[in-house]
């Protein structure tokens, strides 16, 4: 990479909300010297996880998304609760949202879902032989509905535009074009 980093001179908490804060970030241009603001979104890292069932199906949680105002089609995802590791956060949101254990979570890739304004990573990782416990547990802002559906038709309702959450379908490509070739 080319890009000459930024000498950071400050930052500021704007405005602090329950999933996310605002901040001022300050920093001298490498090029010109000037000293510019910049505003970005705090948010903690999350996790995405593509679950396989026993028999080889996947599945997926149908939830409204009030940032979009309409159903959302996608993979159990969640943010990183202070002191958990990735893979816990994982199986905790594949548990609550689904009711669905993994006898393997594996780290697939770690993405930023818009560096230009988000401070998170979002880790995809790989749920294999996944069986249901018992029934999702859901907080309070949930309403999910589990799919079940065969890998092909995940590749169609990406295709036809039924799911468009940009992080699973890049979950999808990770799983489908590079994960599987390794495993």
């Amino acid at each position: 990479m080319h890009a000459v980093e930024w000498e950071e001179l400050g930052r500021r908490s704007i405005a602090r909300y329950d999933v996310f804060g605002v901040a001022e970030r300050r920093a001298r241009s490498p090029r010109t010297g000037q000293i510019l603001s910049f505003n970005v979104v705090e948010m903690p890292d999350c996790v995405q996880v593509v679950p396989i069932t026993r028999t080889g199906d996947v599945l997926m949680v149908e939830q409204y998304r009030h940032g979009a105002a309409m159903a959302s089609l996608e993979f159990p995802a969640g943010r990183i609760e202070p002191g958990e590791t990735p893979a816990e956060a994982a199986a905790r949101e594949l548990l609550e949202e689904t009711g669905y254990v993994a006898d393997s979570i594996v780290p697939m890739h770690t993405v930023r879902p818009d560096p230009a304004i988000l401070t998170n990573r979002i880790h995809l990782l790989a749920a294999t032989a996944c069986a249901r416990t018992r029934e999702p547990a859901q907080d309070e802002g949930e309403a999910v509905h589990v799919r079940i559906v065969s890998p092909t038709d995940v590749d169609a309702l990406i295709r036809d535009g039924l799911v468009h959450h940009s992080v699973t379908i890049t979950a999808w490509y990770f799983h489908t074009r590079l994960h599987e070739k390794k495993g």
